[in-house]
This record gives structure tokens, sequence and C-alpha cells, in this order.
């Protein structure tokens, strides 16, 4: 079925052989509107993981690999992000651009980098102690070339486990959003 198709027969049926799922108030498919719905909720999620877990996991490795003074800089700005009410950020972000979900989802992985950040910088800098590392050094590898070659691996599992946790806050946040009259127009499906 399509979206919008409507069955005025069938208004807030339960299960059949036609609406696997049932219908709405308006004779809708359920199971067409959730299907419907799925790209754009999860391809804006993956928003949210790409700049939130790219931008923690690029400045926890800066920060790790650069010295204590670029560390001392990089972890204090992201306390100030930790600090500011994500909510009020993101609302008002909606009310400067409108209901433009990439964008918002953007900025909540902008917010959420820095929780990644400090996750990632303990791992990374237990990373960068390892003899293999210092062999590197010694054999003459640039920082960026540790970076990459030795301490990016080794984190491997844990922007995986910190990608997935943000994916799913990321649909968390959209379809509160969307609850709450921020998402798709009505007509549209909403996973809120």
């Amino acid at each position: 079925f399509k979206t919008e198709d409507q069955d005025f027969t069938a208004v807030l049926s339960g299960p059949t052989a036609a609406h696997w799922l049932g219908t709405d108030e308006l004779g809708r498919d359920i199971l067409s509107r959730i299907f419907a719905a799925a790209a754009g909720t999860l391809g804006t999620s993956l928003i949210t993981v790409i700049v939130g877990v790219g931008l923690g996991t690029v400045l926890a490795m800066l920060a790790a690999g650069a010295g204590e003074r670029t560390e001392t800089v990089i972890s204090r700005v992201t306390e100030i992000m930790m600090s500011l009410p994500g909510t009020v950020i993101i609302l008002a972000v909606i009310g400067a651009v409108g209901t433009n979900i990439p964008v918002v989802m953007a900025i909540l992985g902008i917010l959420m980098s820095a929780g990644i950040y400090r996750v990632i910088l303990g791992q990374a800098k237990s990373l960068q102690s390892q003899l293999y590392v210092d062999a590197a050094k010694v054999d003459g590898t640039s920082p960026f070339g540790i970076s990459l070659r030795h301490v990016l691996p080794g984190l491997a599992n844990t922007i995986v486990v910190q990608a997935a946790l943000i994916f799913a806050v990321g649909m968390l946040i959209q379809a509160g959003l969307a609850f709450i009259g921020f998402g798709p127009p009505i007509p549209q499906p909403s996973w809120g």
C-alpha cells in the first residue's frame, strides 16, 4: 500500500490478511507507513553517528598524540560542550532553521562528540603508551602515521560500540521531536 492510501472501511482495524499490522485512524496501512518512515529516520540518525563519532575520534586521537597542552585545551572545550543543555540547543536550532532534521541531527552529533571524546581519549592514551608505539617513534614514524597505523585499529571496538549507542540516541531524539510536532509534516509517515 502507498503511505497515503486510505481505506475507510478498515479504519482502526486490527491485523488482517490485507493489513498485517492494522490501520490507523484514517485507514492507512501501518506496516507501509513504518517502512516508509524507516529510510528517513535511519538515514538522519546515521548523520548523528558520522558527525559525533567522527569528531570525537579525531579529537581524542589528536589529544592523545599531540601532547599535554593540546589535550588540556581540547578537554576544556569538550567539558564546556558537555555542560550545555542539549535539548534547549536543539529546540533553539529548530527555532532558527525550522524542522530541518539533517541539520538538527548534525548539531546533536556535535554535542554528543564531547562524550565520545572522553570515552575514546582514555583508550587512545593507553594505546599511545604501548611499546609498539614507542618503537614506531624510534623508527621515525610521524605522530599522524602512528595514530593511523597503530592507535586507530586499537580503537575499532570502542568506536563501533559508541556508534551503535549514538545511532540509538539519534533515533530516540528524532522520534521525540516528531512526537512533539517538530518532525516531518503531518501526511508524511514518521516513527515519532
